[in-house]
């Protein structure tokens, strides 16, 4: 049963780093003049605004992933690799290398663990459903909190990074 689950995870986990990759590739490439953001505007945020931001992203890839098993997680986890090639076609290479890339790798991590958490717990609700054994449910519900602790850190780590760097 751990064998299938791992084999899971890592399908899970190749899928969810292509849709990633896929969008900042797709924001890379085909982003026009009109598209580029202003990077130049000197924003003050604190720590405890992009953490409450994150965390509404993270909830919402989490429950919407659970709800539409998998398809609003991975439209999100999209959406914020587009983002990320746009604002990487808009910097120079070191300030990609140096600020850019810590708190993003940090940040899409994060975002990445939370998609397959959502795609665990769906599958684990289909399953109790189907067996119509909701003790089922209650049960194998362990790993995720592992999943909930390795978010919460690495969102608190890119916060940090993203208001220091």
């Amino acid at each position: 049963m751990l064998g299938v689950n791992l084999i899971r995870l890592k399908k899970d986990l190749l899928i969810t780093l292509m849709i990633v990759i896929v969008g900042s590739l797709i924001g890379y490439v085909f982003v026009s003049d009109n598209m580029q953001p202003n990077l130049h505007k000197n924003v003050d945020l604190k720590i405890e605004q992009i953490w409450n931001h994150n965390i509404g992203i993270i909830l919402l890839i989490i429950f919407g992933g659970i709800i539409t098993f998998g398809l609003l997680s991975c439209i999100i986890l999209f959406i914020n690799g587009l983002s990320f090639g746009i604002v990487m076609a808009n910097l120079s290479h070191h300030m990609i290398l140096f600020v850019l890339v810590p708190y993003a790798t940090l940040e899409l991590s994060a975002f990445l663990v939370a998609s397959l958490m959502s795609f665990s717990v769906s599958r684990k609700i289909k399953q109790a459903l189907c067996s119509r054994q909701i003790g089922y449910l209650y049960k194998n519900l362990g790993h995720e909190k592992l999943f909930l602790a390795i978010i919460f850190i690495l969102l608190g780590l890119s916060a940090i990074l993203e208001v220091y760097l």
